[in-house]
């Protein structure tokens, strides 16, 4: 049988096995070669798929992909799931692909994205879980039509808050990386309705209401042992209040609450520091808890919160629409603003006072409240006793909240007069 040697990098491949793909590919326009054992796929191949809309290459022995493959340029859908890739060509991202809506390269070897992926105007679904990556390149937060993006079983570290650019992102799966923050920005998405983010290092949730009411799976987070209250509204399922029902209740494996005190940190803890620490942002350099005398905000704290306004009341006012809480301040120069708060003003507040009346972006300063919620993922269920925090800018705001409660009388606000009353004591440090 004669071999045909392809060029000096390639596999060698038998001639024919060549002439059996030239003939599928002629007479079709979806290949089925799944559990081929292909090594490479031949330039000769490739030279006559200009026509072909499918591609399935799942379980080959493929550890590249040649260049020419961007000459598909009516190519749809490409299966390449459980061959032995490190990397794709850029040529895979090639603007002339601009029907392209499924890529499929799980259970693969490959550490980095093609940028180039970003250019994919028609891209529906990304899948590329089990790989070695360790970061998602924020030109791949301009794909407006994603809808699905697969990333569970990677390296990954962070996620860019750049991700908010996918606006048609409805389910996100990160299970299984090395995350320790979510980004805020995901909050501001229209459609997103899952994220999954079990097995990861989150030591907290994201304390911001998300515009889309997603299902959020975290369990296998065993830093996480509080809820925002902002984010608890949103998560729980069913009509009653007492307990609260959590589809992801199973994750709060160590009561956080001991004689009905409470330990909070904004950093890391040392190994020396009780495990069961709240940790919150990162951000927050400041945290106060109300007594005899009112902390006032910082200078710092202050100046952000003008910015912020002002720059959401240009915005309102430039594009006629109503004021969004969540908006990217894409349109601030470094030139009007110093950079350490051009930074934080781009990443977004990290909550908004709890205080209907205000809703003051938060950023580096808060006055918090923790009180004690039963959890379980049912009625009528044994369930965990749980921390949850209430965000305010200022005490006042956080005096004047309980003093809204107790005036209201309906059912909810009787129940959590009642949680407020008995609010855990609060050890900041």
């Amino acid at each position: 049988m004669k071999i045909v040697h392809l060029d000096d990098t390639s596999q060698d491949i038998t001639e024919q096995q060549v002439t059996e793909l030239l003939a599928e590919v002629r007479h079709q326009t979806i290949l089925h070669w799944n559990y081929r054992r292909l090594k490479v796929l031949p330039q000769r191949v490739l030279q006559e798929c200009s026509h072909i809309h499918q591609i399935y290459l799942k379980r080959n022995l493929l550890t590249s992909l040649p260049d020419s493959i961007g000459c598909l340029s009516q190519l749809t859908y490409c299966y390449l799931h459980g061959n032995n890739l490190q990397s794709l060509p850029d040529s895979v991202g090639k603007e002339s692909w601009f029907h392209f809506k499924l890529l499929d390269i799980g259970n693969n070897k490959i550490r980095n994205l093609p940028k180039t992926l970003g250019k994919l105007p028609s891209l529906l679904k990304l899948v590329a879980e089990w790989n070695q990556i360790t970061c998602f390149p924020k030109e791949l937060c301009n794909l407006k039509t994603l809808s699905v993006l697969m990333l569970s079983r990677n390296n990954l570290l962070h996620l860019p808050e750049a991700i908010g650019g996918l606006t048609g992102l409805q389910g996100l799966y990160i299970d299984h990386n090395h995350i320790k923050e979510l980004p805020r920005s995901l909050a501001s998405l229209p459609l997103l309705t899952r994220i999954s983010c079990c097995c990861n290092s989150l030591t907290h949730l994201p304390a911001l209401t998300f515009n889309s009411k997603p299902t959020v799976f975290f369990d296998d987070n065993p830093q996480i042992n509080y809820l925002p209250f902002s984010l608890m509204q949103q998560l729980r399922t069913g009509e009653s209040w007492d307990p609260v029902i959590l589809q992801t209740c199973g994750c709060f494996q160590e009561a956080a609450i001991f004689n009905n005190s409470v330990f909070v940190s904004t950093s890391v803890p040392s190994r020396n520091d009780d495990p069961r620490c709240l940790m919150l942002p990162s951000q927050l350099n400041k945290v106060t808890v109300p007594n005899k005398d009112f902390s006032v905000p910082p200078l710092f704290e202050l100046c952000l919160h003008f910015v912020w306004k002002e720059k959401i009341r240009i915005f309102a006012t430039n594009s006629g629409r109503k004021t969004n809480p969540i908006v990217k301040l894409d349109h601030l120069s470094l030139s009007s603003v110093p950079p350490n708060i051009h930074c934080l003003l781009q990443v977004g507040p990290v909550s908004y006072c709890n205080y209907a009346k205000c809703r003051c972006p938060i950023f580096t300063y808060c006055s918090i409240k923790v009180v004690k919620l039963t959890v379980t993922k049912r009625l009528g269920g044994l369930g965990n006793i749980v921390p949850t925090v209430f965000y305010f800018c200022c005490d006042r705001c956080n005096v004047r909240y309980l003093e809204d409660v107790r005036a209201m009388k309906d059912n909810f606000s009787l129940w959590l007069n009642r949680q407020l009353e008995n609010a855990c004591m609060v050890q900041v440090f």
